[in-house]
């Protein structure tokens, strides 16, 4: 039966813009081919080591001889089998109210065969939060949220490589720059 692994990216968006958009940031070479042809993506220095965290279920993360089975990691693998659909939602360091940031798009890098394309997916959910009208933080209530993820389904067995494409917008909605990052996953039978 086919199971659906939740992941998570976790950005920085302050260490990034620090690191990757000052004067004097020595950047890897953009990568072209947004959704406009002038998007240009900067790719993560050191392979996005300290700029971004994924996530997901220890049952589902490849371990290497040289370390154990983390739940998180800028280059985690994350094992699927075929038919299990992987959900990917983001989240930022930083304050809603402080630097955001948005996934533009996912495009396979490798093994396009083990892995549909990416969709965005979008659905009304309900969720919890703390009720700011009593003075205890014991006190929630419901709230009606938009659940947005990128999804896609695992078809085949063999390793994958996808793009992250991601924006990063300030407190008042300013574009502050494209980047990009590479997720691996590991499809088995």
């Amino acid at each position: 039966m086919p199971n659906v692994i939740d992941c998570a990216a976790v950005f920085d968006p302050v260490k990034i813009l620090q690191d990757h958009t000052s004067p004097s940031a020595q950047l890897p070479h953009s990568v072209s081919s947004g959704t406009s042809s002038t998007d240009s993506w900067i790719p993560l220095k050191y392979s996005g080591r300290s700029y971004v965290f994924f996530l997901a279920p220890s049952a589902n993360v490849a371990t290497t001889s040289s370390q154990d089975a983390l739940e998180a990691s800028n280059d985690l693998r994350i094992i699927a089998k075929v038919a299990d659909t992987l959900r990917f939602r983001v989240a930022s360091l930083a304050l809603r109210c402080d630097h955001q940031c948005f996934v533009e798009q996912i495009d396979i890098a490798s093994g396009a065969q083990c892995i549909t394309e990416p969709t965005l997916q979008q659905r009304a959910s309900v969720s919890t939060m703390v009720d700011a009208s009593v003075s205890t933080l014991d006190q929630v209530k419901p709230t009606d949220i938009i659940d947005s993820c990128w999804e896609f389904t695992a078809t085949q067995a063999g390793l994958a490589a996808a793009n992250m494409k991601f924006r990063i917008y300030d407190d008042k909605a300013v574009l502050r720059g494209n980047f990009v990052c590479t997720i691996w996953y590991m499809v088995q039978p």
